[in-house]
């Protein structure tokens, strides 16, 4: 599988409702620098499809840069459905650091779900989680 397919994979592992048929459209660009022990990349996932009774749409941003042992990494995950008795929107942003095995993260999670005769919205607003990983 090749690095689109697996990013498509990726996006898609959480969707419900079994297979999805119609106009389906996903893209990945990477971009990346290294010079010695400093990288940076930027990762864009983007798929699309649409169907006579659904669309979907999901998007993940992958910023890193890593100097040695030292990283840094913010990720956006976006889904959005729509059919034509629910939507649904969700969102999750994390950021992570890490100076050779000290590490903290942040996440932020949201979720919102309306049907025709119900409405749901969730957030789990910050997750904080530190590790200090003594040798």
């Amino acid at each position: 599988m090749d690095s689109t397919g697996s990013a498509l994979a990726d996006l898609t592992a959480g969707f419900t409702g079994g297979t999805i048929e119609g106009a389906i459209n996903a893209a990945r660009s990477e971009l990346s620098a290294e010079i010695g022990g400093v990288r940076t990349t930027l990762i864009q996932d983007y798929y699309t499809a649409a169907s006579t009774n659904a669309a979907i749409t999901a998007a993940k941003n992958t910023l890193q840069s890593n100097i040695n042992s030292v990283s840094a990494t913010l990720t956006n995950d976006y889904y959005t459905s729509a059919k034509t008795d629910q939507a649904i929107t969700s969102a999750k942003n994390t950021l992570q650091s890490s100076i050779n095995g000290v590490s903290s993260t942040l996440s932020n999670d949201y979720y919102t779900s309306a049907k025709t005769d119900e409405a749901i919205t969730a957030a789990k607003n910050t997750t904080c989680e530190s590790n200090i990983i003594m040798a």
